[in-house]
C-alpha cells in the first residue's frame, strides 16, 4: 500500500504502524509514537514527539480526544496513509532530506507545492481574488504530473490545490492522487461540488484532505458566497463524514463576521458536524465585488481572533492555524492553556503555481 515508506523504512515499520492505528490505537498510543520517534532524525522532532505523546497519555487533553475521534473517525485506508505520507514521506524524512538539498544546491527547497489548477469556479463570492479571473484558464494533467514529480524528487510530499474552484478538475485530482500515492493532496474548496461518487473515489485514493470554505453560520456564508450555499456546504460535508474522509473548514473573517466564527457556538458546530482542523484567513479587499468595509478596523486591543485562541471550553478539540502566516496556533479550540505544537512552523514556504500571468512566487 505505502511503496514509497517501505522502500525508506521497510515492509515491517509500515505493516506495524497500520497494526496499531487498526486495532485497539487508544492501547497503542505509546507504541506508535515511539515508533515515530524513532524514525524521527532530527533532536527537535524527537523532542516534538515526546511532547506529543505526552499530551496523547493525558486522559484530559484535548490533544488525545482529537487523536481518538480521528483514528476511529476516519476511514482507516485515509487515515493509515495520511499517517505514512503526512508524518513520514512529508515531516520526520522529508524535512531532514531537504535540508540536505538545500546544502547541495545552494537555494531553499519549499516544504509546500501550492498550484491553482484551474481559474474557473462556479461561485462568485465577494472579496475572492478569483471573481477577476478570466474563468478558462487550466494547467494541463501533462503539467500538473510533471510538477508533482520534480516535486517528490525534491522529497515534497504536500501539495496545496486552490483555484478558482479546484473541484471543477476532480477527476484529475483523483488521477493524480492515484499515481502520486506517497503525497497528500490538501484541496481548499467551497464545498458545493461533492457527491458520494467523488467521495468515494477520494477513500480509494486515501490521500485526499479538504478545506471547506464556510464563513459563520447560514446568513453569515450566504451574504459572501450565495443564497443557499451554507446548505450546500454541509450537505457535502454530511457526505464526507459518512465516507470517512478527513475535512477541515477554511474561514474568512471580517468586520461582520468576526465576533460569530470566533464564538464557541460556530466552534461547536463545526465540531458537531466533523470539523478536525480549521483555517483562518483574513478578509482582502480584492477581486470580485471587493468592500472595503468588510475591513477589519486596525486593533486597539485584543482582537477576538487573539482571544478566541486563548478562552473557552477545555472540552473542544479541533486543530486551528492561521492562513496569513501559515503557524500553528493552537491544538485545541478555543481552550486555555494548551501547549502549542508546532512540527512544520519554521519551515512554512512554499512555491506558487496557477494560470495567472503571475505564475510563480517564493514565499
Amino acid at each position: 500500500m505505502f511503496d514509497g515508506a517501505k522502500k525508506v523504512v521497510g515492509d515491517k515499520f509500515v505493516g506495524q504502524l497500520s497494526h496499531y492505528l487498526s486495532h485497539n490505537p487508544e492501547r497503542n498510543i505509546v507504541k506508535v509514537t515511539n515508533m515515530l520517534y524513532k524514525l524521527a532524525i532530527t533532536d527537535e522532532h524527537k523532542r516534538q514527539i515526546n511532547d506529543v505523546q505526552r499530551l496523547l497519555v493525558d486522559p484530559d487533553s484535548n490533544w488525545r480526544e482529537l487523536y481518538l475521534s480521528t483514528m476511529t473517525g476516519v476511514d482507516p485506508r485515509v487515515r493509515n496513509r495520511l499517517m505514512v505520507n503526512f508524518l513520514v514521506h512529508s515531516a520526520l524524512l522529508g524535512l531532514p532530506q531537504q535540508r540536505e538539498l538545500e546544502a547541495k544546491l545552494g537555494h531553499g527547497v519549499p516544504w509546500a507545492i501550492l498550484i491553482d489548477p484551474t481559474d474557473r469556479c462556479n461561485l462568485r463570492c465577494k472579496g475572492c481574488w478569483a471573481g477577476e479571473y478570466t474563468h478558462k484558464n487550466d494547467l494541463d494533467y501533462a503539467l500538473l504530473d510533471r510538477i508533482i514529480i520534480e516535486g517528490e524528487e525534491l522529497h515534497i510530499h504536500f501539495y496545496v490545490l486552490s483555484g478558482g474552484e479546484p473541484l471543477v478538475r476532480r477527476d484529475d485530482i483523483v488521477r493524480l492522487a492515484r499515481k502520486h500515492h506517497d503525497s497528500v493532496f490538501h484541496i481548499f474548496t467551497n464545498g458545493t461540488l461533492i457527491d458520494e461518487p467523488f467521495a468515494a473515489k477520494c477513500v480509494e485514493a486515501g490521500n485526499i484532505t479538504f478545506a471547506i470554505s464556510v464563513d459563520g453560520f447560514e446568513e453569515s456564508t450566504d451574504s459572501r458566497r450565495g443564497q443557499g450555499v451554507f446548505q450546500k456546504v454541509m450537505h457535502s460535508v454530511d457526505i464526507l463524514r459518512q465516507y470517512g474522509l478527513f475535512y477541515g473548514f477554511s474561514t474568512t473573517y471580517h468586520r461582520n463576521n468576526v465576533e460569530e466564527v470566533c464564538s464557541e457556538a460556530y466552534i461547536d458546530m463545526l465540531i458537531e458536524k466533523g470539523f478536525r482542523f480549521g483555517w483562518y484567513f483574513t478578509y482582502i479587499p480584492i477581486g470580485a465585488d471587493s468592500d472595503l468595509d468588510f475591513m477589519l478596523p486596525p486593533p486597539s486591543g485584543p482582537t477576538p481572533m487573539r482571544e478566541s485562541m486563548r478562552c473557552g471550553k477545555p472540552s473542544q478539540s479541533l486543530l486551528l492555524t492561521s492562513g496569513t502566516t501559515g503557524r500553528l496556533l493552537t491544538a485545541v479550540s478555543p481552550a486555555a492553556g494548551v501547549t502549542s505544537i508546532s512540527m512544520l512552523r519554521e519551515r512554512w514556504s512554499h512555491v506558487r503555481l496557477s494560470t495567472m500571468p503571475t505564475a510563480i512566487s517564493m514565499k
